[in-house]
């Protein structure tokens, strides 16, 4: 019962890490894609 009890315990930290770099990289992808928009738009004139 007490492994099954660590098992949880490493199973959120990890989840939570997942989160943390899955939202990370969300944004870094928006930001990326917004500052290529922009770019291209500023060429185009």
């Amino acid at each position: 019962m007490q492994s099954y009890k660590k098992i949880l315990q490493n199973m959120e930290r990890v989840s939570y890490i997942f989160c943390i770099f899955v939202s990370a990289s969300m944004s870094y992808i928006i930001n990326y894609t917004l500052l290529y928009s922009i770019i291209s738009r500023v060429k185009q004139d």
